[in-house]
């Protein structure tokens, strides 16, 4: 299965924008969504899944619970399942790409193949 960038659904909120590409529509184990960051984003705390971002470009000041640090493009921010998480870009766009793994509440169907045979991951 193939999703374009124009099957993604948008979300926008105060300095941030993201494009979710593999919902719960699509999986109830993972999700992977593209992220845009602008300027400050609020504490929040996440309840559901454990997260990870790798960075694709510019830089972000991010708080992982209590540990601070400057991320850039190539990096990447592993937050744990209920951790406080809160970022600020220090560049003009920080984009980056999210990917939230989530515990199965029932049980997962096999992967479907694509079309050169491969099994998706």
């Amino acid at each position: 299965m193939f999703i374009r960038s124009q099957d993604a659904t948008t979300r926008k909120g105060d300095n941030v924008e993201i494009r979710n590409y593999v919902t719960s529509a699509l999986s109830d184990t993972m999700s992977i969504a593209a992220v845009d960051l602008k300027g400050p984003h609020p504490k929040s705390l996440n309840t559901k899944s454990d997260r990870a971002y790798y960075i694709l470009e510019g830089t972000a000041n991010v708080e992982v619970g209590s540990t601070q640090a400057e991320v850039r493009a190539g990096d990447a921010v592993y937050i744990p399942k209920n951790t406080h998480i809160q970022s600020r870009a220090t560049s003009a766009i920080c984009s980056s790409i999210l990917r939230r793994l989530i515990a199965p509440t029932k049980s997962t169907p096999s992967l479907p193949q694509d079309t050169a045979g491969l099994t998706l991951e």
